[in-house]
């Protein structure tokens, strides 16, 4: 009798776990009652750069976002040393628009492409004054800046320096974003590509003589 248990013992166990393995993967024992096993919560997906972008042209960078690295230059070189060189008063008086060719120079040990252009505030309202804004020409940068020394001149005030000031260098205008506080070029007025291409420019250089000059449509498509 005790064999015959032991058999049927047997038989029941073999046949539970026969049952056992047919039954779904999914389907488990919590508090004694089958239930659906819970899938694992996904991680949030991180957005990524171009995801927080995707509007942006490829390769695009934000004004606010560049820094250029001009530990030579500074507000107090471009007033004494470059505008000495130049012959012009920086952001004094200047004569009535720009014409061009315009004459410029290449400036201290790291060769910098330094002109000088007559520029006044671009206003419908108001006629503003001619000044002599002092600029480096870098052509790795896709956006022109005007630091804030120039801008106060520009406005005549500096009770609020805006982001961007329109302004306007003889027969054509442009709007100059304001040179980053706390930059490499904070104080320094940049002609980046934005203005060159504008306005058509080619720039030539005479590195014997430290001699440049920007012309309009110096180069013609062939």
């Amino acid at each position: 009798g005790r064999v015959l248990v032991l058999v049927l013992a047997r038989i029941v166990f073999c046949v539970a776990v026969r049952f056992s393995s047919l039954l779904p993967t999914t389907i488990g024992l919590r508090g004694g009652s089958p239930f659906p096993e819970e899938s694992p919560p996904s991680s949030p997906q991180k957005l990524s750069a171009e995801s927080s972008s995707l509007n942006d042209a490829r390769g695009y960078i934000a004004p606010k976002t560049q820094d250029i690295m001009l530990p030579d230059l500074n507000h107090t070189i471009l007033s004494n040393e470059v505008a000495e060189v130049l012959g012009v008063k920086y952001l004094g008086p200047a004569k009535n628009g720009l014409r061009f060719p315009v004459n410029g120079i290449l400036f201290g040990h790291n060769r910098r492409v330094m002109v000088n252009f007559s520029c006044r505030r671009k206003s419908l309202e108001k006629s503003y004054p001619w000044l002599n804004v002092i600029f480096l020409c870098d052509t790795g940068s896709p956006i022109s800046y005007i630091s804030a020394y120039a801008m106060n001149a520009l406005i005549g005030t500096n009770d609020h320096i805006p982001e961007l000031l329109r302004v306007d260098s003889g027969d054509f205008s442009h709007t100059f974003h304001l040179s980053i506080p706390g930059s490499h070029f904070a104080e320094v007025n940049v002609l980046g590509m934005d203005f060159l291409c504008k306005a058509s420019l080619s720039i030539l250089m005479d590195s014997a003589g430290d001699f440049v000059e920007l012309r309009r449509n110096a180069i013609t498509s062939p």
